[in-house]
């Protein structure tokens, strides 16, 4: 049986008139997602600065980053629950750390995997031109901070996006996918909701992507 191609697409933000990628995003043969991080050169093991409590809760300071870090240049989710952060775009390289997993995706209607939380727009790295296979995102200048949610969807089942239409931005959520694959991405802008008035949301110095 001849194997799915590898498929590939971008996330780019049309903002003020000018293009900036987020991230390039590709699946295989195995029905595995894998993100590569669009970063300048000088930003490449950079992260924002995290503080664990005495409880083992993980806290990000979007203000301030971390430099030194594991330069991640590829993130990839594959259907047995196991995901990797790599050095390299391509095949080999090191891992940050082995053994982490989340659900499989035999076990799950709809999960979100892996949450984007971007930088400025404009300290995004910008580009001339978006691939014809790219989805751009048009951002109004007005724009606040917001999250990209990536879903495994099962397409066997009925889709229920756990948002409601409030809190999406644009037109809802997009997905895409490979007819011969049983799971497809969901992708979602998410509004970073104010607890009050009073509180000052800022977009994070660096992107941060949460992995589950």
């Amino acid at each position: 049986m001849a194997q799915s191609p590898l498929l590939r697409t971008g996330i780019v933000f049309d903002y003020r008139g000018k293009y900036f990628k987020l991230v390039d995003i590709e699946w295989g043969p195995d029905n595995s997602f894998y993100f590569l991080p669009h970063k300048r050169d000088e930003e490449i093991g950079e992260r924002l600065k995290t503080e664990t409590d005495n409880i083992g809760t993980i806290r990000l300071s979007i203000d301030e980053i971390e430099k030194g870090c594991f330069p991640t240049k590829k993130i990839s989710r594959h259907p047995s629950g196991y995901f990797h952060l790599k050095d390299v775009v391509g095949a080999g390289g090191k891992r940050e750390k082995d053994g982490l997993t989340g659900p499989a995706f035999k076990d799950t209607n709809f999960y979100v995997f892996i949450v984007a939380c971007p930088q400025e727009i404009d300290t995004l790295v910008q580009i001339e031109k978006p691939n014809p296979t790219e989805i751009i995102i048009h951002l109004p200048e007005s724009i606040e901070p917001f999250t990209l949610q990536f879903a495994v969807w099962d397409k066997k089942n009925k889709i229920r996006i756990p948002f409601s239409p409030s809190e999406l931005l644009g037109n809802g959520a997009i997905v895409i996918g490979n007819e011969n694959q049983n799971y497809d991405l969901v992708i979602m802008l998410v509004n970073v909701e104010k607890t009050s008035p009073k509180v000052d949301v800022r977009f994070p110095k660096r992107t941060c992507y949460i992995v589950r």
